[in-house]
C-alpha cells in the first residue's frame, strides 16, 4: 500500500465497497415501525436523520452509485419509501415486480 494511500478518498461516498460513477442525493422515508431500528445504526458517513411527529423518519445520504444501496433499500421493503432520486425508486419497483412475478403461484 502506498504511503499516501487514503482509503476514505479511494471509496469516496460508496455505500459499501463499490463506488459508482455518479453521485446521488438519497432521501428515504421510513415507517414508524421501522424508525427505531433504522436509526440505531449510522449506515453511512453522510447520513442525516429527520424525525417526524407521526413517528416516521427521513434519512438522507450522498452516495456514489445506486447498486449497493438498492439492495439495502430492498431489505426494508414495505417499511421504506424512496423519495429521491427517481432512478433509485424505479430500480426498487423493477426488482420488487420481478420478485412478485418469480414468486407468484403458477
Amino acid at each position: 500500500v502506498p504511503a499516501d494511500f487514503d482509503v476514505r478518498e479511494f471509496f469516496g461516498n460508496a455505500w459499501g465497497v463499490y463506488r459508482g460513477d455518479k453521485t446521488y442525493d438519497i432521501e428515504l422515508r421510513f415507517t414508524k415501525e421501522a424508525a427505531t431500528i433504522v436509526t440505531e445504526t449510522n449506515w453511512h458517513p453522510t447520513q442525516k436523520v429527520k424525525k417526524h411527529t407521526n413517528g416516521e423518519v427521513t434519512l438522507t445520504y450522498r452516495v456514489d452509485g445506486l447498486e449497493e444501496i438498492l439492495w439495502w433499500v430492498l431489505g426494508w421493503a414495505g417499511r421504506a419509501t424512496v423519495i429521491r432520486p427517481t432512478e433509485l425508486r424505479e430500480l426498487v419497483v423493477q426488482q420488487l415486480e420481478r420478485a412478485i412475478e418469480m414468486n407468484r403461484a403458477k
